[in-house]
């Protein structure tokens, strides 16, 4: 399945701990795009800094948290 964000711009994925959902860090936007697996669609952009480039992200198990770390060495947790 193309969800039409596959490009070489981004660097760091994550899915939700319940598969439904995929975090895409989208490079130079300064958004992380939160889309529905099933079918692709946009739910959510989250705002992040884009001078520091995000290294990596998770979910909390609950799905309620994003916690972004950036290759700086700061760590940002976003409510979902």
């Amino acid at each position: 399945m193309s969800i039409g964000y596959a490009q070489p711009s981004h660097s760091t994925m994550t899915l939700s701990p319940n598969g439904e959902f995929l975090f895409v860090d989208d490079l130079g936007s300064g958004k992380i795009k939160m889309l529905r697996v099933a079918d692709g669609t946009l739910v959510q952009e989250i705002g992040v800094n884009s001078i520091d480039q995000v290294s990596s992200m998770c979910v909390s198990p609950d799905g309620g948290e994003l916690f972004v770390a950036y290759q700086m060495g700061r760590i940002k947790v976003f409510q979902l």
